[in-house]
């Protein structure tokens, strides 16, 4: 049916789901100020969600100058050995994914050598660089590890968390390390539309986006807002299963109600990364109507 077709936010179908409608809104005025308003609440209630004693089955640990929770489905329930574990793998290992703020590993401990760990390390201190910064990335670091403990309460499918390690020095955060199972599905969504989807069965196709658009309902029916939701964080799992699961957590908020307006500004941006990745234009119109339908009775 054509090569891709650009799909802009405007033409997102104008269907009521989750109390109103989707179509473009005026953002001036007081609009603007509530929307700050309810920012501010969602990170405050996103902070009390997470908060370490809501997590009792986690194993907490004070090990000199580290500290941490423990995942009781942690293969190694040593913390020392986690720790040896991640500071050497950080230390001799190329990162095969780097960003602003992290460096991803991944390898196999001696003591669980059947499970491979993809070990996120928080990118260090240093002398020049301001505290609050600081304590900002290692509160992303225990803020992903206690959401990856929550989403599949709330069906969602996420790596499981297996450790959180701190080391704190003079009251700082130095050194963090947020430690999970590697999924069995590396390919992101953006990996997918390059060198699968095209080979696929149309029929395969569409089963592919409706499920995509049924997971992104099921994020924002939880109350889940991600600030970063591209393909780029969304795994899909082996062909024919159409399993996603949500891989970076760094800017997960949990607001209890996401309203139409930021249910739009999601999906837009959602369609506007699988139009860049070569979705066509009844791919993403699968995609936004499986959302709408799963949300029309909200």
């Amino acid at each position: 049916m054509g090569g891709p077709v650009l799909i802009s936010p405007a033409n997102f179908p104008a269907t009521a789901a989750g109390g109103g409608s989707l179509q473009k809104t005026d953002e001036k005025g007081w609009l603007q100020l509530g929307t700050g308003v309810r920012a501010v609440l969602s990170r405050l209630q996103t902070m009390t969600t997470l908060y370490p004693r809501n997590f009792p089955s986690m194993n907490r640990y004070n090990l000199g100058g580290w500290s941490g929770l423990v995942s009781p489905f942690c293969p190694i329930a040593n913390p020392r050995a986690l720790i040896e574990f991640s500071c050497a793998t950080a230390a001799s290992q190329t990162p095969f994914h780097v960003d602003r703020h992290k460096r991803l590993y991944c390898a196999r401990h001696p003591l669980a050598p059947k499970v491979r760990i993809c070990v996120k390390h928080y990118r260090c201190a240093e002398l020049l660089m301001p505290s609050v910064k600081t304590v900002l990335r290692h509160f992303h670091a225990r803020k992903s590890f206690l959401s990856a403990a929550l989403l599949p309460r709330l069906g969602i499918s996420t790596p499981h968390p297996l450790a959180l390690l701190q080391k704190w020095r003079y009251g700082l955060p130095v050194e963090c390390f947020f430690l999970t199972a590697e999924l069995d599905c590396p390919d992101t969504l953006d990996v997918w539309m390059r060198r699968r989807v095209q080979s696929m069965p149309d029929q395969d196709i569409s089963f592919f986006f409706r499920g995509l658009g049924r997971f992104v309902g099921q994020l924002h029916r939880a109350g889940v807002y991600h600030g970063a939701l591209w393909s780029s964080i969304v795994a899909c799992d082996r062909p024919r299963k159409y399993q996603f699961h949500l891989l970076d957590l760094d800017s997960l908020r949990y607001v209890g109600w996401i309203s139409p307006w930021e249910r739009r500004k999601q999906i837009s941006r959602m369609m506007e990364s699988l139009v860049q990745n070569g979705a066509l234009q009844k791919d993403v119109r699968d995609f936004a109507l499986s959302y709408v339908e799963f949300l029309k009775d909200e």
